[in-house]
């Protein structure tokens, strides 16, 4: 008599499994499963930094001049989720966002007669006035703007607001490029 196969039913070959893959039936791979936990692993630091002072630190490491740590900055900020990060990458595009020289903090200054009316762009605080000469722009070249546009469109994407997402939905579609695929 032939042994029973997994089921228990009579077989006439040896045991079978009771669920059998196809011909046609994909295999599965712990392959997608590892890369996503690698890839979560990760952005976890990256995301869990954005938070309180090393959401500060991204912030501030928009300053310096080296291109792929502003680069690197800017993808860190816009995935953090912070409300405050749209604001900052806007400013930056918009010629806004300054570094204090005496200490390196990162300011909103708005021009006005002899200087600029400089704010925090981390809490919002009025920090008063600065001369020309005490303040130095955060400078963005062409590839950077493009860089700025994508990440702020991606955060406007993910803006509670239905009416803002649509928008820079709308936004993104009227005008494609490298920026506006990588956001959505």
């Amino acid at each position: 008599m032939d042994a029973p196969n997994v089921a228990g039913a009579p077989a006439s070959g040896p045991a079978r499994p009771i669920f059998r893959r196809g011909a046609g039936a994909p295999r599965r791979s712990a392959l997608p499963a590892l890369l996503w936990l690698w890839t979560a692993a990760a952005l976890w630091p990256a995301a869990a930094g954005a938070q309180g002072s090393g959401f500060d630190a991204l912030a501030a490491q928009l300053a310096t001049g080296d291109f792929a740590a502003k680069t690197e900055a800017i993808d860190a900020l816009a995935r953090s989720g912070d409300a405050r990060a749209g604001d900052i990458l806007t400013a930056m595009l918009d010629g806004r966002l300054f570094r204090v020289k005496a200490d390196d903090r990162i300011v909103y200054a708005d021009k006005i007669e002899g200087g600029y009316r400089l704010s925090d762009p981390l809490t919002g605080a009025d920090l008063g006035e600065a001369g020309r000469r005490d303040v130095k722009k955060v400078k963005a070249n062409n590839k950077m703007r493009g860089i700025l546009r994508g990440a702020i469109g991606a955060l406007t994407l993910r803006h509670p607001d239905p009416a803002r997402r649509a928008a820079a939905a709308d936004a993104m579609f009227r005008t494609p490029g490298p920026e506006a695929a990588a956001a959505l």
